[in-house]
């Protein structure tokens, strides 16, 4: 669901959107996850997946990484996005020190929540303020 700015010419706005995920190795249960993008940082998208009897798990990463990875295998890193071999699909293999986890998510769900964060923010139209960033990064290290 995308919420359009009112007035003005600054973008501030929000995507949010639920997605059916499964795991890779079992493709039975399915939950929702949600990815969230917001104006304010849209080079990055954020995934937040539910966690049995914890805190949800929380993945942010490139919103370019999740568009390419509909058509292309896309990462190298922690996170890689390629479409799996069905169209109604797209696999996720997130990586960290606790762990690796082989996700599928709806395709279409996706696509839809990066068609509505685009059309706030084109792909190439993003702006950072990196004094900014740099001050919230550093906010809490005195």
């Amino acid at each position: 669901m995308a919420h359009r700015p009112q007035g003005g010419d600054q973008v501030n706005a929000d995507v949010v959107i639920g997605v059916q995920t499964r795991l890779l190795a079992h493709p039975g249960p399915q939950w929702l996850s949600v990815l969230s993008w917001s104006a304010s940082s849209p080079l990055s998208v954020t995934l937040t997946m539910p966690a049995e009897g914890t805190a949800p798990v929380v993945w942010t990463f490139a919103r370019d990484l999740l568009t390419d990875g509909l058509v292309d295998l896309a990462g190298c890193g922690d996170v890689r996005v390629f479409p799996a071999g069905s169209s109604r699909w797209i696999i996720l293999h997130l990586s960290s020190d606790d762990g690796t986890v082989h996700l599928e998510m709806s395709r279409a769900q996706v696509l839809a929540f990066l068609h509505d964060s685009h059309r706030l923010v084109p792909r190439g139209e993003e702006t950072v303020d990196v004094d900014t960033g740099l001050a919230d990064l550093f906010e809490g290290e005195s």
